[in-house]
């Protein structure tokens, strides 16, 4: 059984042409265990300042102490967890969870669709 080694929170910056302020800060998580085996997670829209405030302080507890927190700093530990567990066991994730879909309904939910005529209607 793999054991949990360390868990690092690393801070990147990147630049989106035309962004005002131009380079965006995230974060990525990565679980190390003792058998060399390594997880990562790079959450993009929820990699906010609050988001990574609580990686960091779930990351050094982990204790049944944080449950109060609103999951968007467990949710990283998590998908990186899940992501340490494929590579452990050499399936995607996907297979982990129970398989996959060929197809999946979907639909569309934002409002600037709206502005324009039929802006939803495919």
């Amino acid at each position: 059984m793999s054991r949990i080694d360390r868990i690092t929170v690393q801070t990147y910056r990147y630049t989106l042409d035309g962004l005002p302020g131009g380079k965006p800060e995230r974060f990525i998580v990565t679980i190390d265990t003792d058998d060399g085996l390594s997880g990562s997670y790079a959450p993009h829209f929820g990699a906010t300042p609050h988001a990574k405030a609580q990686v960091l302080e779930m990351a050094r507890g982990l204790k049944l102490s944080h449950r109060h927190y609103d999951k968007s700093g467990i949710a990283s530990i998590d998908t990186a967890s899940w992501d340490l567990a494929g590579k452990k066991y050499g399936v995607p994730i996907a297979q982990l969870l129970g398989g996959f879909r060929k197809r999946l309904p979907v639909y569309a939910s934002t409002t600037s669709g709206q502005r324009a005529r039929g802006g939803l209607d495919s």
